[in-house]
């Protein structure tokens, strides 16, 4: 079995800073990774060939449709990051059900949504019996394991495509600012281990981050690199997890 290596960006865009009621100049930045940094992302994504999972904030779907359709016509998967990039660890039951029912209806238009990732990857467990209830296939948020693995949730499944920090632009490069060289050899270092070890490799990143000049060469560096390696599958998280969903896998 090979790796897996998955790319999965989170398009917040102006949500969060709304929700937040930030100032203007958050709001912008958030901006940027709509209408800059996404484009960037794209553009390396169609030189390499390689397809990507896009989490997208249903309010961002709304208000840059031209955007998110651009994402679904160069083959890209859209996947449910909530609405207004809700904490739903804050959220009541009611209150959940009612913002993934809401997002996955306006998200629907570019595609079928059958995954979903937690905004600041926060979510208590009952949500994820709430998210097999209403239909989805998989989620993105939980930080236990290096291999992709299905829930049994009562009668229904859910698989779990894990995630982790180190992996995390924002982390990274918002956080700790360590500079794009260090980035680019921590990721290349995870990599290598997880081809070694046949383990899932999960990016997570942002347009608004990793769609900076010097950070996108980083992105485009590791893709570069996977290219060169063997024994790597480079995928959507809906092909893997309707992979394991398959009779016989």
């Amino acid at each position: 079995m090979p790796a897996y290596m998955l790319l999965t960006f989170d398009l917040d865009g102006e949500a969060p800073y709304i929700l937040k009621k930030r100032d203007y100049v958050q709001v912008t930045r958030g901006l940027y990774g709509v209408k800059t940094g996404l484009y960037k992302i794209l553009q390396v994504l169609d030189k390499r060939r390689i397809p990507a999972t896009f989490f997208i904030s249903a309010y961002v779907a709304e208000m840059h449709e031209k955007d998110v359709y651009e994402i679904a016509r160069r083959g890209h998967e859209v996947a449910s990051h909530g609405y207004l990039h809700e904490d739903f660890s804050q959220l009541s039951a009611s209150e959940a059900e009612e913002v993934l029912t809401k997002s996955k209806n306006i998200l629907s238009k570019f595609g079928s949504v059958i995954g979903f990732r937690a905004p600041y990857w926060r979510l208590e467990k009952w949500v994820l019996e709430l998210l097999a209830l209403k239909g989805f296939i998989y989620d993105s948020s939980l930080m236990d394991s290096d291999f992709a693995y299905t829930l049994e949730l009562g009668s229904r499944k859910l698989v779990e495509i894990p995630v982790s920090y180190h992996l995390d632009d924002w982390v990274l490069f918002e956080e700790k600012q360590f500079p794009p060289d260090i980035v680019l050899r921590s990721w290349t270092y995870e990599l290598e281990w997880c081809i070694e070890n046949e383990t899932l490799f999960v990016l997570t990143a942002h347009p608004q981050v990793i769609g900076r000049g010097s950070r996108i060469r980083v992105l485009d560096g590791l893709l570069r690199l996977a290219e060169k390696l063997e024994k790597v599958e480079v995928t959507t998280c809906r092909k893997l997890a309707e992979k394991l969903l398959k009779p016989g896998d």
